[in-house]
């Protein structure tokens, strides 16, 4: 997989959201998102486009199953040295989610990603293919 312009970006991204709680992603965006999933233990969930892992690190400690997919070799090396036995990261691309013979989730989210995703239509369409029947995607734009 080629380089992304992500990156080159990934250790201010990765500083930026470590850096404590006073982000806008961990003061709005994670409760939220956690409030709006509601993961049950063993839920399988997906996170697309998850960068170096920071909102699939929230998830998992909810006794999820998270697997996340990001384009960015060195943000999924961010989040690797980071992850918990009930987290796996990929490096992937989202538009390509169904070439990835994941198994069925429960539940998939993208946090603030559709904004730099060209084929958001290949997105939601391999996401819907690998969620299960009553399965729920939220994208938090």
């Amino acid at each position: 997989m080629s380089n992304t312009h992500w990156d080159n970006v990934a250790p201010w991204y990765d500083g930026y959201l470590e850096q404590g709680s006073d982000t806008y992603q961990e003061k709005v965006i994670a409760p939220n998102l956690l409030r709006m999933l509601a993961p049950q233990t063993g839920d399988r969930i997906l996170d697309v486009a998850c960068g170096q892992g920071y909102f699939a690190r929230r998830v998992a400690k909810m006794g999820t199953i998270v697997v996340g997919v990001d384009q960015s070799q060195e943000l999924i090396a961010k989040a690797v040295e980071r992850k918990s036995s009930n987290e796996t990261y990929l490096v992937g691309n989202a538009e390509k989610i169904d070439t990835l013979k994941l198994k069925s989730f429960d539940s998939a989210y993208s946090v603030l990603a559709f904004e730099n995703i060209k084929n958001i239509g290949a997105v939601v369409g391999g996401v819907a293919s690998v969620l299960k029947k009553e399965g729920k995607i939220i994208l938090v734009l």
